[in-house]
């Protein structure tokens, strides 16, 4: 199974017959053939491009499959139509929202499409004006439409707020408190198993479209960098990498809350 691109809520799946050592540690394999295997060696020995699959059919076996639930679960971001207004000197202008993106498309018929730009507001959204004045110079008729895709909400910064982390993938619970003031010296205090500990020496914080990265040095600890996947405004799940005073680097993941 592999991803069309990160937060597309799209994948496509491959039967292979053989060997794939690109795709290892990339992709999931999440199956096997049980039946028709003739078929998929008549596919795969045939031209490419000549085969038609006209209906695929999935259905969900067991209780768990049943019970899974598609919609709205995953922190997937949302994607619609937007609505685009045109100016007088031939750019075009979008209502933009904090953690969207803008995927503008141009078509010189309105039926083959390409992407144009992609425009993207993270904690400050931005002013700027698409400028289309070269497709309409090239171009005796051209089409414009946008998707937008609007992220989780999350705050702009930690200031004044606590973090706190919860490993599934160790009996480790980490929170941590960010001073309320930019300029303080200490930039936040950490509290490691209730157990209060040392300051954190450094914390830098990087809102990216679908995640927000935040690196920490801790006192006595080691250096963190975790990837906060938001779900909901003050909720979702992480994962993160670690360097402690032996230099090992540790395989982390978990849930967290913002309060």
């Amino acid at each position: 199974m592999e991803n069309s691109g990160a937060d597309t809520n799209g994948s496509q799946f491959f039967l292979t017959l053989g060997p794939a050592p690109a795709r290892d540690h990339k992709h999931s394999v999440f199956g096997r053939v049980v039946e028709g295997m003739n078929v998929v060696y008549e596919i795969g020995s045939g031209p490419a491009g000549d085969t038609v699959i006209e209906r695929v059919e999935i259905s969900r076996v067991g209780a768990s499959a049943l019970e899974f639930d598609s919609e709205g679960a995953h922190g997937l971001p949302e994607w619609t139509p937007a609505r685009l207004a045109w100016t007088e000197d031939r750019r075009l202008a979008i209502d933009r929202d904090p953690f969207t993106a803008h995927v503008f498309f141009g078509s010189g018929n309105i039926q083959d499409w390409e992407p144009l730009e992609t425009v993207t507001d993270l904690a400050e959204v931005g002013s700027g004006l698409l400028d289309v004045s070269s497709f309409l110079a090239a171009h005796q008729k051209y089409f414009f439409r946008t998707t937008k895709i609007q992220y989780a909400h999350r705050p702009a910064d930690f200031l004044g707020r606590t973090l706190e982390l919860d490993f599934t993938s160790s009996a480790l619970r980490l929170g941590v408190t960010f001073a309320a003031d930019p300029e303080a010296p200490i930039p936040a205090t950490f509290v490691l198993n209730d157990d209060p500990r040392a300051d954190v020496l450094e914390a830098s914080l990087q809102h990216e479209p679908a995640s927000t990265r935040l690196d920490l040095v801790l006192d006595g600890v080691g250096s963190l960098t975790f990837s906060l996947k938001f779900r909901t405004e003050s909720e979702g799940w992480f994962t993160a990498q670690g360097t402690g005073a032996t230099d090992d680097e540790w395989p982390l993941f978990g849930t967290f809350i913002v309060r």
